[in-house]
């Protein structure tokens, strides 16, 4: 392959996979507090604390149009004003506010639509593309560049992620920016702007994402222990500049955590020892998984585990990463503290981060460089048949992005269409969820059904008062439970006590249930 064309072709691969994928699904309930976040709206403070005036999402007691609900998922005119998206985020987030305030300019640009939204996420994904390259040629040579941007364009987990609506692939970005700005330090001396690009990257990590505190320390001491051409000073220095950039705002944070949420209880349920043990390696094996459901995980994920295990046996055999600070340490380290760290929080918070795929993500692009590099060091033939084996897992796993039912519990967009294909004028829908959840509904609705939203960790809504206003008069009630995070719904009892029940039907995360007079 011409080495002038190598990145070109793997850059426009990528372009084309994530725009075909890009419309695929509707919003799921993360995105959608993404948009509103972006847009200057709370969704998950107390009821009692409400301010209307301030955009915060408010419990009523009308049920009212889709158009009404999707408000809070637009722009106000004028625009909220930045100190507002942070009061929200303050409110209603665990995350750090940087990129809900990106996304808050975006999409003023660009409108709220869901491409609009996943447009965002796909740009900063293919960003990286180059970064990987140049990270993966300077440790390993061309072909090591080539290989760590074919991994990370063609990874499943990757391109599942960068065609969502959250922080995950600017994260990527900020990251990889960071890591290439302290080689740059270390191979060609100190300079003013790569000093402020590493410093700007760094600080922006760690106002993207929490998760960057497991990254950020470790690529700072790796600087200051390996300082190359620079000197051990200016890496401190570019440290505590970094840290006085981010400390207002983890100033706030032990009080913003301490406040409640309607999702707050979410993740306090305590893992085992043995899941928390387990968990950094699980974590590490689903940045390489294919994500298929079905039979063909199993063989996917042998031939996944062939390559891995190959690449790990030449770089003991070599003795790569592990010379003292060197490049290839500096990865090994990312990817440790990336899949260690949900563990550690869980550990010390009594949490169950670690079992969630996306609180590593943080290590993604640094599991796609090792293979590279690791790759590079093998004998041709060896190579090959390794990188087969790791291309066949990853191809069947873009397969199933585009085939398999990625978000089938959660596909709001079907519900949406389903219940605009029921109404008749008479009707009335309730949907028993999180905020999001309501809203996710109301998005995908295009017809003047009236919604009313039953929420019941905000304790509001009283059987039987709330649920025979919205009844009466009405011809057929729907209640939907989506979402509702296993909340008690007392008015489906009142409903199957006084009305008939026409329909039924339950799928994966939710249930829709008719009735009638």
């Amino acid at each position: 392959m011409d080495r002038k064309y190598a990145i070109l072709l793997i850059a426009v691969l990528a372009v084309t996979l994530h725009f075909c994928l890009i419309q695929r699904q509707g919003l799921w309930v993360d995105e959608i507090s993404s948009l509103a976040r972006a847009t200057g709206h709370s969704l998950e403070h107390p009821a009692s604390g409400a301010n209307p005036a301030e955009g915060d999402y408010q419990e009523t007691s009308s049920a009212h149009e889709p158009e009404y609900w999707r408000r809070y998922l637009q722009h106000d005119s004028p625009p909220s004003s930045v100190s507002r998206l942070i009061r929200g985020i303050f409110l209603s987030d665990t995350n750090p506010p940087l990129y809900y305030i990106l996304l808050h300019c975006w999409t003023r640009i660009c409108g709220t639509g869901d491409v609009s939204l996943r447009l965002f996420s796909v740009l900063c994904s293919l960003i990286c593309i180059p970064l990987m390259w140049s990270l993966g040629r300077q440790t390993a040579g061309f072909h090591g560049g080539v290989l760590a941007a074919l991994f990370f364009a063609l990874a499943p987990i990757g391109i599942y992620y960068s065609i969502e609506g959250r922080m995950y692939s600017l994260l990527w970005l900020e990251l990889l920016a960071a890591t290439w700005c302290t080689i740059r330090l270390q191979t060609q001396g100190w300079k003013p702007l790569t000093a402020l690009c590493c410093i700007l990257a760094g600080s922006a990590a760690l106002l993207t994402h929490y998760y960057a505190v497991f990254v950020w320390p470790v690529l700072l001491l790796w600087g200051t222990a390996r300082p190359g051409v620079a000197s051990r000073r200016s890496f401190l220095w570019i440290g505590l500049i970094t840290l006085a950039l981010v400390l207002p705002w983890y100033a706030l944070v032990p009080e913003s955590f301490a406040r409640w949420r309607v999702t707050g209880e979410w993740l306090r349920q305590p893992s085992s020892l043995k899941t928390i043990l387990i968990a950094p390696f699980q974590l590490c094996r689903r940045m390489i998984s294919p994500m298929v459901l079905g039979p063909h995980q199993l063989l996917l994920d042998l031939l996944i585990g062939i390559a891995v295990i190959g690449t790990l046996v030449t770089a003991v055999k070599h003795k790569l990463f592990l010379k003292t600070w060197s490049s290839e340490l500096w990865i090994w380290l990312w990817i440790l503290f990336a899949c260690a760290g949900p563990s550690i929080q869980d550990l010390l918070l009594q949490t169950s981060a670690s079992t969630e795929r996306r609180y590593g993500l943080q290590g993604f692009p640094a599991v796609q460089l090792f293979l590279a590099m690791g790759m590079t060091r093998m004998k041709p033939y060896l190579r090959r048949v390794l990188l087969v084996a790791l291309l066949t897992g990853y191809s069947s796993g873009i397969w199933a992005l585009f085939y398999a039912p990625v978000r089938e519990q959660r596909n709001f967009r079907e519900l949406g269409a389903q219940l605009t294909s029921w109404f008749q004028p008479g009707d009335v829908l309730i949907v028993h969820s999180i905020p999001q959840g309501v809203l996710a509904t109301a998005r995908y609705v295009n017809a003047p059904l009236p919604i009313a939203a039953w929420t019941g960790q905000l304790s509001r809504r009283k059987v039987p008062d709330d649920i025979e206003r919205f009844a009466a008069g009405k011809k057929r009630i729907a209640l939907l439970k989506i979402h509702d995070l296993d909340e008690d719904a007392p008015e489906e009892i009142w409903l199957r006590q006084h009305r008939k029940l026409l329909g039924h039907q339950k799928g994966k995360g939710f249930e829709l249930l008719v009735f009638g007079r």
